[in-house]
C-alpha cells in the first residue's frame, strides 16, 4: 500500500491578536496592517474587513463563543489596497471573573 506524501505545512506570518467585545469592535490589538498601528483598530468593527463567506462564519462563531463559550477557528481573506491576504484565525472566549465579555481572536497570515 503506498502513502501519500504528507502535505508540507503551511509557512506562517507573525501573530495578531484582536480582543473584540460582545458587538464584534475591536478593544484591544497589536495588528499592523496597511500602514496602521494597533490603535488605529479600536472602535473598528472586525466583520467590516471581511468578505463573505468569512463574515458570516466570524459572526457565527462570535456568537458561539459568547453564548456558550465555544472555541472556533476559520480561515478568511481580507483585501486591502495592498492586495489579498490569507488569515488562519482562532477564536476563543474572553472571560472577566468568569463571565464571557468579547472573543479573542488569535489569527495568523498564511504565506506562500
Amino acid at each position: 500500500m503506498t502513502e501519500k506524501p504528507e502535505k508540507p505545512p503551511a509557512k506562517l506570518g507573525p501573530v495578531t491578536t484582536c480582543y473584540v467585545d460582545s458587538n464584534g469592535v475591536i478593544v484591544k490589538t497589536n495588528s499592523r496592517f496597511d500602514g496602521m498601528k494597533p490603535e488605529d483598530f479600536i472602535g473598528l468593527t472586525l466583520a467590516d474587513y471581511m468578505e463573505e463567506p468569512s463574515r458570516s462564519e466570524f459572526l457565527q462563531l462570535l456568537q458561539r463563543a459568547l453564548q456558550y463559550g465555544e472555541v472556533g477557528s476559520y480561515t478568511n481573506t481580507i483585501v486591502s489596497e495592498s492586495g489579498k491576504t490569507v488569515w488562519q484565525n482562532r477564536i476563543s472566549p474572553w472571560r472577566d471573573n468568569g463571565r464571557i465579555i468579547g472573543v479573542i481572536m488569535v489569527g495568523n497570515q498564511l504565506l506562500d
